[in-house]
């Protein structure tokens, strides 16, 4: 218990590297060594922390503020889209390249 309710929540990497190490790891571009050495650091860091420490921790990746994931930065990658939110986008960026086409079709 943490004092208030809490969801059950899964921390993304970057937002364990955000809080814990003070490094935005995934700042320009995805790089899967380096979610692997980031991964270690973090491991080798709380392997052989006591219980309690590990629930401080914890506690805290809960309190902090939710560090955006790569959908929400970017949400249409190549046509493709990452969130929810990016449908709308996708529509009107159809919408504005069909109206382009005929535009330059009629030239």
């Amino acid at each position: 218990w943490v004092g208030f309710p809490t969801r059950y929540r899964i921390f993304g990497l970057r937002h364990c590297c955000v809080h814990l190490l003070s490094v935005d790891m995934q700042s320009a571009h995805h790089d899967p060594v380096d979610d692997a050495r980031y991964s270690i650091l973090l491991f080798n860091k709380y392997q052989k922390a006591p219980t309690p420490l590990l629930r401080a921790v914890r506690d805290s990746l809960h309190r902090a503020p939710i560090t955006p994931g790569f959908a929400a930065e970017n949400p249409v990658v190549d046509g493709v889209c990452m969130s929810k939110a990016a449908y709308t986008q996708k529509h009107s960026a159809r919408f504005i390249w069909n109206w382009w086409q005929s535009v330059k079709g009629r030239r």
